[in-house]
């Protein structure tokens, strides 16, 4: 066995150590550094909006979803991420974005950066790979879905109601949403209703008769802390399942 110490002194240093049957004492110092130890086994792979194909995974397009104001909570080797899904349409956010903000998760996180890697697969498919040796069910991505004026007293108020899950750093990741939001929603989803509450709505806005119900809607079926969850096939979205990523109601072209 071989015994071996490094001190990388000041600096950002990478550092590997790929045998296993030697003993090594590091001191990385200062700087932004990473070490990486025992690159000996099965990297895990995640497929994100993608279908079966012949040649391999396709891409399941940049699908339009139903939900707006949404951040996504990225969690891996016990590093947590809160990412804006940032969105070009109003009230509309499509596949392409979310899969963007997992990218910006990954690349805005330097300890992330350095053991998770992402390519794109055509037509709007998303793998994200790990760098180093873990087990497929270590990914974990969901959706943090906004909090709603109509019901919150302050910046306290993840006690009550929809928020009694969240802790504080929760409920003030979460964006607010107004009843004017769910209203202009509604007309950019269903832009031949004369009005919610008219029957136009579908899926989980089916039966909805005003902008409250419009909005615990789109909570309850979107957000991870939610006491109501209503899980979709994540094989719509994400393989392996294990990786508890939700689709969302989808949006009309």
């Amino acid at each position: 066995m071989k015994n071996f110490s490094i001190d990388t002194g000041a600096g950002n240093d990478k550092i590997y150590s790929n045998d296993d049957y030697s003993a090594v004492q590091v001191d990385a110092g200062a700087g932004d550094d990473y070490i990486v130890v025992g690159q000996n086994g099965t990297n895990a792979e995640w497929l994100f909006n993608t279908v079966p194909g012949g040649s391999g995974a396709w891409g399941a397009g940049n699908t339009k979803f139903k939900f707006f104001g949404a951040k996504i909570v990225l969690e891996y080797q016990n590093i947590k991420v809160v990412q804006e899904i940032e969105t070009d349409s109003n009230y509309v956010t499509t596949a392409a974005e979310i899969n963007q903000a997992i990218k910006d998760a990954i690349d805005n996180n330097f300890e992330l950066s350095k053991v998770l890697k992402y390519s794109d697969i055509r037509n709007n498919g998303l793998l994200v790979e790990s760098t180093i040796d873990r087990a497929g069910q270590d990914l974990d991505i969901q959706f943090l879905a906004p909090k709603y004026s109509e019901e919150i007293a302050g910046d306290d108020d993840w006690t009550t109601g929809n928020y009694t899950g969240d802790s504080a750093e929760d409920f003030a990741e979460r964006d607010t949403v107004s009843d004017s939001d769910m209203a202009n929603a509604w007309s950019v989803w269903y832009p031949d209703s004369t009005g919610i509450g008219d029957g136009s709505g579908t899926g989980v806005y089916l039966g909805v008769n005003d902008e409250d119900d419009v909005f615990q809607a789109m909570f309850d079926d979107l957000d991870y802390l939610a006491t109501t969850v209503h899980l979709a096939p994540s094989a719509v979205w994400i393989t392996p399942t294990p990786v508890r990523y939700r689709t969302p109601p989808t949006a009309p072209n």
